[in-house]
């Protein structure tokens, strides 16, 4: 016999997929626990058996959005690449999983728009883009130490790629027929990368 399934584990997941498309719809404000229960075909009781509250469901979701993707972006840092090769698989490994997940953008500018208001959902965004960096900055520290890149700041580096990424995000939502989220992402990391290169440094400074 194989392994037995988790079915409240996977109960959870769909949970968090219904309540995903009510947010989607109605924004975290709008949207009731019935409405989440009503979307899952569950009843009220049944679903808070799986979770507490609105909140734990809207922290649910985040968790899935932010988390299971470190470790292959890892497993890529122990390949024989050279460091903007890795970075550069990095950015459309990231992309890839932006475009699948691109219905539930909307969710995503409910969670920034609750950043400074909320902790846990700072705390929790916060070590996100931490765990990320985290996984840049030795690649980045690699080219330098190698002679791939100029001397530069690693840290300002890897903010200034995150901010290319997130940032695209935002301008795709605002002008979405001139912004190509792929195709803008990985020309915007690649302008970074042509500026540290050693080859670029004469034209960079």
């Amino acid at each position: 016999m194989g392994p037995k399934r988790d079915v409240s584990e996977e109960r959870r997941a769909q949970i968090l997929e219904a309540a995903a498309e009510v947010f989607t719809r109605a924004g975290f404000a709008g949207a009731r626990m019935d409405d989440i229960a009503e979307q899952a075909s569950l009843s009220k009781g049944s679903l808070y058996w799986y979770f507490d509250s609105k909140e734990d469901i809207i922290m649910g979701i985040l968790d899935a959005m932010v988390s299971g993707e470190f470790s292959v972006l890892q497993e890529l840092n122990t390949q024989p690449l050279s460091a903007e090769e890795k970075l550069v698989c990095i950015m459309k490994y990231a992309v890839d999983d932006l475009v699948s997940m691109e219905p539930m953008l909307p969710i995503m500018f409910e969670y920034w728009g609750l950043i400074q208001r909320q902790k846990k959902i700072r705390d929790r965004l916060g070590s996100y883009y931490k765990e990320m960096f985290a996984v840049m900055a030795p690649i980045i520290k690699q080219g330098v130490d190698s002679g791939e890149f100029r001397p530069v700041d690693v840290d300002e580096v890897v903010i200034a790629m995150g901010a290319v990424f997130e940032g695209m995000i935002v301008l795709w939502a605002a002008v979405p027929e001139q912004v190509d989220l792929q195709k803008n992402i990985i020309a915007g990391v690649q302008l970074i990368l042509d500026g540290i290169r050693v080859e670029q440094a004469g034209l960079t400074g």
